[in-house]
């Protein structure tokens, strides 16, 4: 199964990535063969055989540059949305590092606010005392030792706001972080699709096991991913398979694997299992601040 990627592994910022729109080329019709030219209106007739032999040389060379030229299109298309992924992916790396390098900023200057006021309350407190040894130590101590309460009170509703200036960070965070994530999975699980897509293997035969003797059963996988259905038919031949199964392509997205028997349907495609992980995120959002809430209510200090 896809590993599940959890809230704290990333960070956030103001800044967006942008993803460029999918350039699609278009075929077009090219007259590579002088017997295109017996469905126009010209006349071939009036042309000798050496002329006809020389127009048929510079369509053939005019079709070998057409097909270089868009050969090498493709291959520039591809380099740059390759580029994209890894820009997206080290961007995503900054991003949570500068996340990272600000949350140590805040707890430390926490600490040494904290630790000023603590400072201030025992210099505070050793004034105090010496004051009451003069005064009185009975009834100095008993005066100013309200004092010293006081402090201590100030010091616990600090950090307390600062607890509740915190989760409100976060709570602002969450959302964006889990739908990026979500993004940048999607991007890299299509990506290792193209490359190879035999690595969704392990997710069929596991989603197999799902169903209890059954008659038959049928796995529609999309016509490109081509590469996984030739494996699984392979897998399937060597008798490794725990059932008799069927596996046809189909012209569904990217992506998408459907299992069907003759008591239940399976769906595991890729974006259902990415909507899976987003769903989760949502009800793991929810419960985490629920945890904090209780927390906060325990333990105020």
């Amino acid at each position: 199964m896809l590993n599940i990627i959890k809230s704290n592994d990333f960070s956030f910022n103001e800044q967006s990535i942008k993803i460029p729109d999918t350039v699609v080329l278009r075929s077009a019709h090219i007259i590579s063969s002088i017997d295109n030219l017996k469905n126009t209106d010209i006349d071939l007739s009036a042309y000798s055989k050496e002329d006809m032999d020389k127009l048929e040389k510079y369509f053939s060379l005019r079709k070998s540059e057409l097909l270089s030229s868009v050969t090498f299109e493709i291959s520039q298309l591809q380099a740059k949305a390759d580029k994209i992924i890894a820009d997206a992916d080290n961007h995503a790396n900054e991003v949570n590092l500068k996340l990272q390098n600000q949350a140590s900023k805040v707890i430390d200057n926490a600490n040494i606010v904290a630790k000023g006021i603590i400072e201030n309350a025992n210099k505070k407190a050793i004034d105090i005392c010496n004051e009451a040894r003069e005064q009185g130590r009975l009834q100095g101590c008993r005066e100013k030792s309200d004092e010293i309460s006081d402090c201590i009170l100030k010091l616990n509703d600090f950090m307390i706001e600062l607890k509740k200036a915190q989760n409100k960070q976060f709570d602002e965070f969450l959302p964006k972080l889990k739908y990026l994530a979500i993004e940048i999975a999607q991007k890299i699980t299509f990506k290792k699709i193209s490359e190879n897509d035999s690595f969704l293997y392990e997710l069929v035969v596991q989603s197999l096991k799902e169903f209890k003797e059954p008659e038959w059963i049928t796995v529609e996988i999309s016509e490109q991913m081509s590469g996984l259905i030739s494996f699984l038919n392979q897998q399937q031949s060597a008798g490794i398979m725990q059932h008799d199964v069927d596996f046809v392509p189909s012209d569904s997205e990217n992506g998408s694997i459907i299992l069907e028997s003759d008591s239940e349907m399976l769906d595991v495609s890729v974006i259902n299992q990415l909507k899976n992980i987003k769903t989760y995120f949502d009800s793991y959002g929810d419960d985490f601040n629920d945890e904090l809430q209780s927390e906060n209510n325990e333990n105020p200090a």
